[in-house]
């Protein structure tokens, strides 16, 4: 982000210039071609792994919602209901393995 920031480039500028065809995402070979031609500095090993990772689902392609979730997780709204998710059913999992006689209470305390 730092890099893109001392650009002063916008994101959604950025993914345009990289998406050639405007279809609303880029394909992986794509993603890593127009940054390893670019002067950031990285190889095609890291960008291979780079491009895995803004991949969220796996179909070999980089739409603008991967693209800007992986910038800013912080801002993937969907990423933290899943978390939360994960956590309640760690909860509710670990609640129903007590033998005890007197069961846990669970209780929430903070909303973040």
């Amino acid at each position: 982000m730092q890099w893109i920031s001392s650009m002063k480039s916008r994101i959604l500028d950025i993914f345009r210039s990289i998406d050639r065809d405007q279809d609303g995402r880029i394909s992986q070979q794509e993603f890593i071609e127009s940054v390893l031609s670019s002067k950031f500095p990285t190889n095609s090993l890291e960008m291979n792994a780079v491009a895995t990772i803004f991949d969220f689902n796996g179909d070999g392609f980089i739409d603008y919602y991967e693209f800007v979730s992986a910038l800013h997780p912080s801002r993937d709204t969907l990423r933290k209901s899943l978390d939360a998710d994960h956590i309640q059913d760690e909860v509710n999992r670990q609640v129903a393995q007590c033998n005890c006689t007197k069961r846990f209470q669970e209780q929430l305390v903070s909303a973040n």
